[in-house]
């Protein structure tokens, strides 16, 4: 059986070829040429850890820690910049202007010319945009509200904003109490 094994050339290479490096690498060990202490610290990157090494490693997680007695108060902050609006007010139901809660908007600027129908005019300044919206407080029923920019309905000639307040149905005018936004 020896001498079949020998006339074939290329077995007899390749289980040499198997000694040695399976001779070679137990060669090296038992020489202490490779060794558990030859690995120095953080030489290999976590990416070629499993993750159950990496895990065995960090260890179990320990409890929270207490909270921190709280910081002292801080300063108080600068005043914020002023808003954008050019004017503002709350009109009351009758065409008056609440003069806490307004900003470059006066009584003498509101006119209610019929129910409902209120008139804005004599403003330092040109409004581009217009929002309203109905003081829900003052009155019932299910309001309405429409703002124009100019004169419509009766007010006059030079009205910079009118301002129409309807109770219920539409057409139907009543006095209600808005607020008013210019820019």
């Amino acid at each position: 059986m020896l001498v079949k094994f020998l006339k074939h050339p290329a077995t007899v290479i390749a289980t040499v070829a198997l000694f040695v490096a399976l001779g070679g690498g137990a060669a090296a060990y038992a020489s202490g040429l490779i060794n558990g202490s030859q690995i120095k610290n953080h030489s290999i990157p976590a990416k070629k850890l499993t993750k159950s090494a990496i895990q065995s490693l960090r260890g179990q997680r320990g409890p929270a820690g207490a909270n921190g007695t709280p910081g002292a108060k801080g300063a108080k902050g600068d005043t914020g910049a002023p808003g954008s609006a050019l004017a503002y007010a709350h009109v009351t139901g009758g065409g008056g202007v609440d003069a806490a809660n307004s900003k470059n908007i006066a009584s003498g600027n509101v006119s209610e010319v019929s129910t409902g129908l209120y008139c804005i005019s004599g403003l330092s300044f040109t409004p581009h945009n217009v929002v309203v919206t109905v003081d829900f407080f003052n009155g019932g029923g299910t309001p309405t509200i429409t703002a124009t920019l100019g004169a419509a309905g009766g007010c006059p000639a030079g009205t910079q904003v009118t301002v129409g307040t309807e109770d219920g149905s539409p057409g139907t005018f009543a006095a209600r109490a808005f607020y008013v936004l210019l820019n």
